[in-house]
């Protein structure tokens, strides 16, 4: 068996844009990856919180049919986290930069929920 990663496709590529991503944040998943710590500190709206460990246990109660962008704090641990949710056939790209891009960038932050209690 061989395995193929595709980094990412034009249109999940495009939303690694923070103000693309922000306008288009309904056309896809946006998965945080942070910790709760850095989460009470800000999100993005529409975001869903999903420890790297769901992740790697083949992405959670993500669907599998929507593109998926990954953030975290600076885009290291979302890079690993789409890597890995690409493995398990998603189509999906990490914010670069992560929050700190988006932040800079001074795009609307939020409080999270965490409805699905992954804490």
């Amino acid at each position: 068996m061989s395995l193929r990663l595709v980094l990412a496709s034009p249109a999940v590529d495009d939303l690694t844009r923070p103000r693309v991503l922000l306008d288009r944040r309904t056309q896809v998943q946006i998965v945080d990856v942070r910790d709760p710590r850095e989460h009470a500190e800000a999100a993005i709206p529409d975001a869903q919180r999903l420890p790297l460990t769901h992740i790697m246990n083949g992405g959670g109660a993500l669907d599998s049919q929507r593109p998926v962008v990954v953030v975290c704090k600076s885009g290291a641990d979302s890079e690993l986290a789409a890597l890995m949710l690409q493995v398990y056939g998603f189509e999906a790209s990490s914010l670069p930069g992560g929050m700190e891009a988006w932040r800079r960038e001074g795009l609307p932050v939020g409080a999270w929920s965490d409805p699905a209690g992954t804490d």
